[in-house]
């Protein structure tokens, strides 16, 4: 029997294997973007059909890949080869056989990039007061250790990427499976793990859970590392036991940081079989649209309460409103289940941190944390996260449960939040107002409610949100009866409403009988009551309705009747007044924002769609123009996707659209498409214009309850990026916009706004720095890896199209993700940052064209992301973060890099210096605030002290040089005399600023950035100007360029601003200038892009631009024909409607300090309009025999016969570098199913060679094999075919010409049917619109609408992005069924496609003159059979 055992135990491991490696391969970006794994379902079947289940998943091709019996039979399923996640829940649904079934969702671990301060070791523990911090914001954790420092029988299991198990501060602490011999390579206990002697790896199926990643260890280390042994730091608990339970997947991709649902199900099991006390879950929903409430993870959570397992959970890092937007494993409403927000050291929230004032239930530090982490060479790390916050509850309570054995888990968790430390910046964003203080709570003698008082009451704010509480414990006081019944176990609230509104509030989904009481006044003895319910239509839970007054403080209470007690669910909803349209709020002003959200909201019987679309959760703003000009309305949300219209008019009924936007610009490169929609509206002063809110309906299902943002500017522009835009613009001289994100992502705009070329994703950090241009157009920039890794990487591109030209990894760093400098000869200089900071360098590159070399490299200690600039004799200045040099500023010889001379500082330097005239220094520090001052020659000259916190703002000059300007964290802007460094003014911003630097222009208005999501603009005298609004905090420091101001914000924004005027001075802004260049140069006055000779079109507008470098400030004068036009005095001059009269030659004559210049001539012809039409076609892609035949349809309208000119090319493309033509095409034209006419080679007979120029097409070699005919049709639909001979295979590309544009028959609609492959092999698709006007065309890449018609192989998801040049116009992924493009179809008679949800794609677009192309990819490479269609529209 023991060999029969044995045998079944070997064979039972095989299929194991196979599923481990499965489950080990990284989630692909398909898998990322959707949210859910492929190839797989979560199920639970019902109790009646858990014995029948197995078999009757074998009988329809399921596999078993894992059950959890202590969760009821609960399964992952592999399923069939071609059956999607979606598919099989709906077919397993519709069994009956199961109580769920669910896609196996994709978790994130909550860690998020920090601002260094490596000075900050410990501070959660015991703050001082150093390095920007607040004595006391900590956890008490000294004071407390007097009570208890050990808990060294409580298990702590840490759900995370692993852990660092045989590190020297862990491994005392780790805990060891006792029913396991180590490295025996057996299965000792049973439990199907070999030597899972500290844990699990989840993803791997086996015992070993070393950490790959890092991001487990240091959140072990917090709650654990060994303490008072000399060695490193210590955790909260100096004595405990950790389980390392791995799900988080490590290495250096996309799939980094994420673990899939059934892998943490697993580990939750395995801690709940081997005792774990407490588990916490330092992660959360992946970014994506599956972020929604899962079942089988809140099962398992839901069978740790069962054992007695306290679960604590991040609360996420999204600075989302958790009462809106659900953040899982956190937001799931369990007794066990503990939200931890993100404090700094000066006991503010996070900026990144979620919140939620009924959903999280306290903070605790989570910010600059020094930890344990996972490699040899760097043991210890610092990070910021709620991933960090999480770990320090997760310590308290495993002392808590050592020190109170007697407690149940919720008594422990109840003496943890009553004895929080209130902090008025917490209060109405978490439950307990509080900042966890481990040391009151292990002194308590007290483990009631923290609420059961109510002296205590938690205070709730905002107009929705939803209460986890528990009543157990809870007693009553001196209380007003409740719907005129005395309850039990009461828990109170106080809520102060912002707008008046119906009020609807519930306790539906708690475990007990509840009264539930609305009461006005403070004292509990003086309390009048304004509602009350007890039973809502029967049921044991209350329900009752108010209206709420504006400011009035109102009680809730919640009381168990007859004694009942136990977990309290308590939700109010607010409904917004702005619900219906006569009631819309006002927006006044230039610019705005508003927060809000669109809960409780609703649709009214006549209110218009957006675009088409189904929404169902719109709110309205009304809005009077303050003045003549461009305004820019955009909408942002991360709960649902956003819907923005903006109309006229007086009645809902009556209204006139004036634009509308789903999703702006989804061509941003991120994991995630950004959905924000912007409106653009041409405002005439006193028109009242109305603004609908509103999101996409999934199906039938409304857009979920979210916040979003709505801001208005007076922006000329806006474009978007897939993440926070930190780095600041760089703008070349032609007006192009050039930023990185912090996605990893690199961006280019042209100066109007529109896309330059395609983003680049470079899967390196992009945060904080900036890029320079060179004078050849070569752009340059240095990127941080997004894991630690030794690839820092120094980028050089064409800013013109995008190309790579070279990339070089710098040193042994892990980032360079510094501003780079250019020296007036050339060399570039960048900043590394090396794993250990003592060896981090400057290093010189030369440019070689197709790579660069370096020149030499210098020590530079620290990790600060100062950047180098240069002076007029070329000596480079930089700033270090080194304690142990004292914080040096430098300057080195540009020839070898050695030391000129160096200062010290007070502490890091984190800023670029700024240099006036006269060579003169300026530069700030990091935690003190100091400005310093220097000569060239490296003599200190003063000190300013007047900042009471620290600075990472770059200084920069008035435009005479007298005055410096710096922002700090203490939340102001500071101007300094430049002579002396006495204090000017010190203006307050609304937020500390961190990382923006100012910029000034030629009038001394000084532009800066906050965390308050605004730009300020602040006059030379220190008073407000007027301010701008973003939807995000504002790290990216502004640039001007021209009269324009651009700058970045979270909100993943570029904004472009007329300011009126240049930049001027010594060092106006970061880095010097627009090209950031970082060098003390002067510019010179000149006409960098002087105004074009065009032609005009009779009503239409036209613009006459200039742009100048130089010294400003700049006036403009523009003349006709040499007379001045009155009122033409701005940098732009527009006609607004065109006239027989506008025709003629103009200048612009620009004066300022240095003198005056005048442009040379622009002629103006003017001609009338002439509707543009479509020409001619062309398609490259991979053509052959059978399906892969390239198939080019075309249709002739009007009258007449229409010649048209159609060839076949293959050999001649490799004269262009095409690899693998096709050798021989043929080609043949079809009416219907009747051959028409057919070519196999060209030849050179008939006179095809003067047509080939006439037509504009390029020559074909004489005697190539290429094809080619030119044939007069009469009005129709044709076919042309394009095989390879012999059955070969190949490049091809198919053209068709208009030759007589002019003639009374049109081609008004053409299409391209063929197989879309990869790389050289994806359907390309040129076009061509004549005329001087702009015409709206349909285009379409049909994929899955190809079914229909028996096309077999068709392409499942097929991308359609269209170009002008190497400029993106516009992009569609999926049509997404919008009324508009549905009446397009109609129009012009093309087929429907299937639904609104099938992943064909579609664009109604609006082209002026001029040729374009049509791009159709497979969404993640995948390929089939594709239709490319372009359309003429009426």
């Amino acid at each position: 029997m023991k060999i029969l055992r044995v045998v079944l135990l070997l064979l039972a491991g095989l299929p194991a294997l196979a599923a481990a490696a499965a489950e080990t391969a990284p989630f692909t970006a398909r898998e990322l973007a959707q949210g859910y794994r492929e190839g797989v379902v979560i199920a639970k079947p019902r109790a009646a059909q858990r014995a029948v289940a197995d078999a009757a998943e074998a009988r329809e091709g399921l596999r078993l890949r894992r059950r959890w019996d202590r969760l009821d039979g609960m399964r992952l399923l592999e399923l069939p080869p071609g059956e999607s996640p979606p598919q099989a829940e709906a077919r397993l649904r519709a069994t009956g056989r199961y109580e769920f079934v669910q896609r196996d969702t994709i978790r994130a671990a909550q860690a998020v990039p920090n601002d260094p301060d490596f000075a900050s070791r410990q501070w959660p523990l015991r703050n001082d007061g150093s390095n920007n911090g607040i004595v006391g914001a900590d956890i008490g954790a000294t004071r407390a250790w007097d009570v208890r420092s050990e808990a060294p029988e409580i298990v702590v299991a840490v759900i995370d990427s692993g852990v660092r198990y045989d590190h020297a501060d862990l491994a005392a602490n780790m805990w060891t499976n006792p029913r396991e011999i180590a490295g025996n390579n057996r299965d000792d206990d049973g439990n199907g793990y070999v030597d899972d002697v500290h844990g699990i790896n989840a993803i791997a199926n086996n015992g070993n859970p070393l950490d790959d990643l890092g991001h487990g260890t240091h959140v072990a280390g917090i709650v654990g590392a060994v303490g008072n042994n000399g060695l490193g730091v210590a955790g909260v608990a100096w004595k405990v036991r950790l389980m390392a339970l791995k799900f988080l997947r490590g290495g250096t991709g996309t799939s980094a940081g994420r673990g899939a649902t059934s892998d943490g199900i697993e580990c939750i099991d395995y801690a709940i079989r081997h005792g774990a006390h407490i588990i916490n879950a330092s992660y959360g929903a992946a970014a994506g649209p599956v972020t929604q409430f899962d079942p089988a993870e809140r099962e398992a959570i839901l069978r740790a309460r069962a054992s007695g397992v306290i679960f604590v959970a991040a609360a996420g890092n999204d600075a989302a409103n958790m009462e809106l937007l659900a953040h899982y494993p956190a937001s799931y409403r369990l007794e066990n289940v503990i939200a931890v927000a993100n404090s700094t050291a000066r006991d503010d929230a996070s900026i990144s941190s979620n919140f939620g004032a009924g959903s999280v239930e306290l903070f605790a530090p989570g910010t600059e944390i020094w930890s344990t982490w996972y490699t040899t060479a760097t043991p210890y790390a610092l990070r910021s996260g709620t991933s960090m916050a999480a770990p320090h509850v997760a310590g308290a309570l495993a002392l808590l449960r050592a020190h109170f054995p007697g407690d149940t888990y919720r008594q422990v968790i109840n003496r943890l939040l009553r004895s929080v430390d209130p902090v008025p910046a917490f209060r109405g964003r978490v439950q307990t107002g509080g900042r966890l203080n481990l040391d009151r709570a292990l002194r308590s003698d007290d483990h009631r409610p923290f609420n059961d008082d109510f002296a205590q009451r938690s205070r709730l704010a905002g107009n929705n949100f939803s209460v986890r509480n528990v009543s157990t414990g809870a007693t009553t006081e001196s209380e007003p009866a409740v719907a005129g019944l005395n309850g039990a176990a009461s828990l109170w609230w106080e809520w102060v409403p912002t707008q008046s509104a119906t009020v609807r509030i519930s306790t539906a989904g708690s475990a007990f009988d509840t009264l539930l009481g609305v009461f006005s006044g403070s004292a509990l003895d003086g309390l009048t009551p304004v509602a009350a319910n007890d039973d809502d239509a029967g049921l044991p839970t209350s329900r009752l309705e108010f209206a709420a007054e504006a400011g009035r403080s109102y009680q809730i209470v919640v009381a168990g009747k007859n004694g009942g007690a136990g977990l309290l669910l308590l939700d109010l909803g607010a409904i917004a007044p702005n619900d219906r349209f006569a009631s819309a709020q006002i927006i006044t002003g230039r610019s705005s924002v508003i927060d809000s959200a669109n809960a409780q909201a609703s649709l009214e019987p006549d209110e218009p769609r957006v675009l088409g679309f189904t929404g169902g959760k719109s709110l309205w703003y009304r809005w009077t123009a303050p003045a003549t000009g461009r305004f820019q309305a955009a909408l942002r949300s991360d709960g649902f996707d956003p819907l923005l219209a903006v109309y006229t008019g007086s009645a809902l009924n009556a209204l006139t659209l004036v634009d509308s936007s789903d999703n702006a610009d989804p061509r941003t490169a991120g994991t995630t498409p950004s959905t924000t929609a912007i409106v653009t509206i041409e405002a005439r002063a006193g028109v009242t214009y109305h603004l609908q809110v509103d999101g996409k309906a999934t199906g039938s299902t409304p857009p979920s309850n979210a916040p979003f943002t709505l801001t208005l500017n007076d922006s000329i522009w806006q474009g978007l990026a897939g993440s926070s835009v930190t780095c600041a613009p760089v703008i070349g001289p032609d007006g192009a916009v050039y930023v990185g994100s912090t996605d990893g992502v690199f961006h280019a705009f042209n100066a109007d706004g529109s896309r330059r070329w395609p983003a680049i994703k470079l899967d390196a950090a992009q945060d904080t720095s900036a890029a320079a241009i060179g004078p050849d157009g070569t752009l340059y920039f240095g990127a941080g890896s997004t894991v630690a890794g030794n690839d820092a990487r120094l980028f050089a591109h064409d800013s013109r199209t995008g190309e790579k030209k070279w990339e070089i990894v710098v040193g042994t760093g892990y980032s360079a993700n510094n501003a780079v400098a250019i020296g007036a000869d050339g060399t570039i200089y960048l900043r590394h940052e090396a794993a250990t900071p003592s060896a981090s360098r400057l290093f010189a590159f030369t440019d070689l064209g197709t790579s660069a070399a370096v020149r030499w490299s210098a020590p530079i200690p620290g990790s600060s992301y100062a950047s180098a600039v240069t002076g007029r004799d070329g000596t480079i200045y930089l700033g270090s973060d080194d304690a142990a040099t004292r914080h040096r500023f430098y300057a080195l010889n540009p020839t070898d890099g050695s030391v000129k001379w160096s200062l010290p500082t007070d502490n890091a330097v984190y800023t670029a210096a700024a240099i006036d005239g006269a060579g003169n220094l300026y530069y700030g520090t990091l935690t003190s605030g100091r400005l310093y001052s220097a000569t060239s020659a490296g003599a200190s000259r003063w000190v300013y002290t007047g900042a009471s916190l620290g600075t990472s703002s770059s200084p920069a000059l008035s435009p005479d040089g007298a005055t410096v300007y710096f922002a700090a964290y203490d939340g102001k802007l500071h101007a300094v005399q430049t002579a002396d460094g006495s204090a000017r003014w010190a203006f307050p911003l609304g937020k500390e600023a961190r990382a923006s630097s100012p910029a000034v222009d030629a009038n001394g208005v000084v532009y800066i950035g906050s965390y308050d999501g605004l730009l300020y603009a602040v006059n030379p005298d220190g008073t407000l100007k007027r301010t701008w609004s973003t939807a995000g905090i504002v790290r990216s420091s502004p640039a001007i360029s021209g009269s324009t101001l651009y700058i970045g914000s979270n909100d993943e924004g570029v904004y472009a601003f007329d300011i009126g005027a240049g930049a001027a001075g010594p060092w106006p802004q970061y880095r010097h200038n627009a090209r950031r260049t970082g060098r003390a140069e002067v510019e010179p006055f000149t006409i960098t892009a002087p105004p074009l000779t065009q032609t005009a079109v009779l009503t239409l507008p036209l613009t006459l631009s200039v742009t100048v470098s130089g010294r400003g400030p700049f006036s403009y004068q523009w003349l006709k024909d040499g007379t001045p036009v009155p009122g033409a005095s701005a940098a732009a001059f527009t006609i607004p409607e065109v006239s027989a009269g506008s025709a003629g030659t103009y200048r612009v004559r620009v004066t300022g300090p240095e003198g005056t210049l005048e442009s040379q001539p622009a002629v103006v012809t003017v001609e009338s309009p002439v509707v543009g039409r479509l020409v001619n076609l062309s398609v490259r892609t991979a053509a052959g025999t059978g399906a892969q035949t390239l198939t080019v349809g075309f249709a002739v309208a009007g009258t007449g016969d229409k010649p048209v000119l159609l060839r076949a090319i293959g050999p001649a493309l490799t004269g262009f570098g095409v690899e693998g033509a096709l050798a021989n095409p043929a080609l043949r034209l079809f009416s219907g199913s009747s051959a028409v006419a057919e070519n196999d080679d060209w030849g050179t007979a008939g006179g095809l060679t003067a047509v080939f120029s006439a037509a504009g097409a390029f020559a074909l070699p004489a005697g190539s094999a290429d094809a080619a005919l030119l044939r007069p049709v009469p009005p129709g639909s044709y076919t042309m075919q394009i095989a390879g001979a012999g059955a070969a295979t190949g490049i091809a590309l198919a053209e068709l010409y208009d030759t007589d544009a002019t003639g009374r028959s049109r081609l008004v609609n053409v299409s391209a049917r063929a197989h879309v492959g990869t790389g050289a092999g994806i359907l390309i698709a040129g076009f061509t619109v004549s005329g001087n006007v702009p015409r709206p065309v349909l285009i379409r890449g049909v994929g899955p609408g190809l079914a229909p018609f028996g096309v077999a192989g068709a392409l499942a998801n097929p991308a359609l992005t269209i170009y002008r040049g190497s400029a993106v116009v516009a992009d569609n992924d999926d049509w997404g069924g919008g009324e508009n493009l549905a009446a397009a179809f109609r129009a012009i008679g093309a087929f429907a496609l299937p639904s609104a949800s099938s992943r064909d794609s579609a664009l109604l677009v609006t082209l002026t003159p001029g040729s374009y192309t049509a791009q159709l990819t497979g969404v993640n490479n995948a390929t089939g059979v594709a239709l490319v269609e372009i359309y003429e529209v009426p």
